[in-house]
């Protein structure tokens, strides 16, 4: 694929942004949800838990494309926030 499309900045000694990519590893949203369902992958997955534990930034952003924290519409199963992709949406949100 080539230059990663998920990523992370730092503006000085107090800012860090993370910016991933929902589209590139996700899987089916007709999937059943569980532990090999997922919008970020396990790679993303692992790198964003690394970076942000180890960043002492003040203040961390997360940009995402989906929501994570909902409710979002109860028809839309396309995203952390909604009933579909629980499992990995649980794990970001208890980190």
């Amino acid at each position: 694929m080539g230059k990663s499309t998920y990523r992370t900045r730092r503006w000085g000694k107090d800012l860090q942004i993370w910016m991933v990519e929902g589209r590139d590893f996700r899987s089916a949203n007709n999937a059943p949800d569980g532990t090999k369902k997922t919008i970020w992958g396990a790679e993303q997955m692992a790198w964003f838990k690394k970076t942000v534990a180890a960043s002492d930034a003040a203040f961390r952003v997360l940009i995402s494309p989906t929501p994570i924290v909902g409710p979002d519409r109860d028809n839309k199963r396309d995203n952390h926030s909604n009933k579909v992709f629980t499992h990995e949406g649980d794990q970001l949100r208890a980190f």
